[in-house]
């Protein structure tokens, strides 16, 4: 049996990858980041964020994640911290892997996007008025308020005008 090659191992990684690939959006680069590092590690990663411009993705302390580098930026990244190592076999075999797993769960199809939610139809002028009504009510307790404490301290100064 021949030993296989680092540049052969990297030529089965990049011919696993479809001929075109779409682009990442951050929603998904999120939800694809979550769930290829729980694929990889088998438990979840702490908070992550999105980065934007020339960043590279990283950990510092929580996870920033890059979506305008792209599918294959995120799976070779992830796969280096999986593997903790440099470019080799052991590397290219999990980023083989999570290629894989991607394919599979139809990501690249756009599976991890949500659903569109149909607009909500608002009545903005009954809102506005509800929250005139709310207003006017506070205000009246207040002012009721203002005259039981002007009442009562208009009996305390009679009473000490008296003494």
């Amino acid at each position: 049996m021949s030993r296989v090659t680092r540049r052969e191992w990297y030529e089965r990684v990049n011919a696993e990858w479809p001929a075109q690939v779409p682009e990442l959006t951050a929603e998904e680069a999120i939800r694809a980041f979550r769930r290829l590092y729980r694929f990889a590690f088998k438990h979840l990663p702490g908070p992550v964020t999105i980065m934007r411009g020339n960043r590279r993705m990283g950990r510092y302390p929580n996870w920033h994640i890059n979506p305008s580098k792209g599918w294959h930026y995120l799976v070779h990244i992830l796969s280096h911290y999986a593997e903790r190592s440099g470019h080799n076999g052991k590397h290219a075999r999990m980023e083989l892997r999570m290629i894989r797993e991607v394919k599979r769960r139809g990501w690249l199809d756009g599976r991890l996007k949500r659903p569109e939610q149909p607009p909500v139809m608002r009545d903005l002028r009954r809102e506005r008025y509800e929250r005139v009504l709310t207003r006017l009510a506070s205000w009246e307790a207040k002012k009721k308020r203002a005259e039981r404490a002007i009442s009562k301290l208009r009996r305390q100064r009679t009473y000490y005008e008296r003494r």
